[in-house]
């Protein structure tokens, strides 16, 4: 892109060089962070108003405190997150704002260049961390006229709504792949791979019709083992960085083993914990907290490991294949029965009686194998496929964030482009 006639260094290490018709001014000389008002929920009255908090609209309101447009940036919590806002609203006290009253600038260009000035760290607090407004006034920011700062916003205006839209698409096509990944394992574990069986009802209502010549089974009955791990004497202080697998809940995912934060126990407490060692084919399920029913198998994974009260581990017996088990785990037959039987109100975890009891459609060994090696193969394109657009969603938002700092910087020269 374009490049401004000259620049000079603007003795900012962060910024760098700016074009040469720029200046450098502190913050506070071009607007003024306001404190936000006092609204707490019960106080608010029914209407149209967006109310702001740090981390952007928490209610709505019938009374606004600002001018249109407005920013508002977090105070307490998240603070130092900037929010705009194209109508009248009502920031509360844990925000600042900025509306054309407390401004002498264009407020979209001002919201484009608060981010790179990385105001969340600009706390003193002791207690609740919050925004240092003093501190972020006197920062200095490059500052061209007016009438450009407006060629800018609109020119951002126009390529951001560009690159948010197109990530939006890329994130909707993952959701759409995530729906195909889960709508062929529940077929297959449920109805099978061939289209002219006959089907039987289950008996189960939920369930609804499986091939005749499967069998509806207990998982007790495919299991030789269902039991959860334990927490090591001595608690989290007993992690090491090396030694043995020491797997816990945020480690077990629906497409795999994520061992980039695993924890580790010594040899000497893994042979102590041996009841609840990982062998080579065990399922591995989520019994507790927020991921409640993530399963993956341990297969191929070359190492010792162990798991915590957090993580069950089913060890298939000669009746069902390891990877058919997490398959029917994760599809609605198991997905179902995880959520019939929690226990709680605020999902405490599954309760080992209930688990035993669950039922598996089953087919014989060598049908399983097929549904297995049959799914492997979708699952793992679907996959590729997903991390494909996972990775150039991030492209998009790295480049959305360059592309703002490299036009409010001066770096590109937008004024003959909008």
């Amino acid at each position: 892109m374009k490049k401004y006639p000259a620049y000079r260094d603007s003795g900012i290490d962060w910024l760098g060089k700016i074009p040469c018709e720029w200046g450098l001014k502190r913050l506070k000389t071009i607007c003024s962070f306001i404190y936000g008002d006092s609204l707490a929920s019960q106080d608010r009255v029914e209407g149209d108003i967006p109310v702001y908090g740090s981390n952007g609209i928490v209610g709505f309101h019938d009374r606004a405190i600002t001018e249109n447009p407005c920013i508002v940036i977090g105070r307490k919590g998240s603070f130092g997150k900037i929010n705009y806002s194209l109508e009248k609203c009502f920031p509360i006290d844990t925000t600042y704002f900025i509306d054309k009253r407390y401004a002498s600038c264009d407020l979209k260009w001002l919201s484009y260049i608060l981010p790179l000035l990385e105001l969340d760290k600009f706390s003193k607090d002791t207690g609740v961390p919050g925004l240092n407004r003093e501190d972020a006034l006197n920062k200095e920011i490059p500052v061209c006229l007016g009438e450009e700062q407006k060629f800018i916003a609109d020119f951002l205006d126009k390529k951001t709504c560009q690159i948010d839209n197109l990530i939006a698409e890329k994130e909707r096509l993952v959701e759409l792949l995530k729906e195909e990944r889960t709508a062929l394992i529940n077929h297959a574990v449920t109805r099978g791979l061939d289209p002219d069986v006959e089907y039987k009802d289950s008996g189960i209502e939920w369930l609804g019709k499986i091939p005749k010549h499967w069998e509806i089974k207990r998982l007790k009955h495919v299991s030789k083992k269902i039991g959860s791990g334990v927490t090591p004497k001595g608690g989290a202080a007993v992690y090491r960085l090396d030694g043995v697998m020491f797997l816990r809940s945020q480690n077990i995912h629906f497409d795999g083993l994520r061992l980039d934060n695993v924890a580790y126990i010594s040899d000497e407490i893994h042979e102590e914990m041996n009841s609840t060692q990982v062998l080579e084919g065990d399922v591995l399920l989520n019994i507790t907290g927020a991921s409640i029913g993530r399963c993956y198998y341990f297969i191929g994974v070359n190492a010792e490991a162990n798991v915590n009260q957090h993580v069950c581990i089913i060890r298939p017996n000669k009746n069902i294949i390891t990877k058919y088990l997490n398959y029917a785990l994760s599809s609605k037959v198991g997905q179902q029965q995880i959520f019939n039987s929690q226990n709680g109100i605020s999902r405490e975890g599954l309760n080992f009686e209930d688990l035993r009891s669950f039922v598996i459609p089953t087919p014989d060994i060598t049908e399983q194998e097929m549904i297995a090696n049959h799914l492997d193969k979708k699952i793992k394109k679907i996959d590729e496929q997903v991390d494909r657009e996972k990775k150039l969603v991030n492209y998009l938002k790295e480049y959305r964030t360059s592309l703002i700092s490299e036009v409010v910087t001066g770096k590109i020269d937008v004024r003959d482009t909008t």
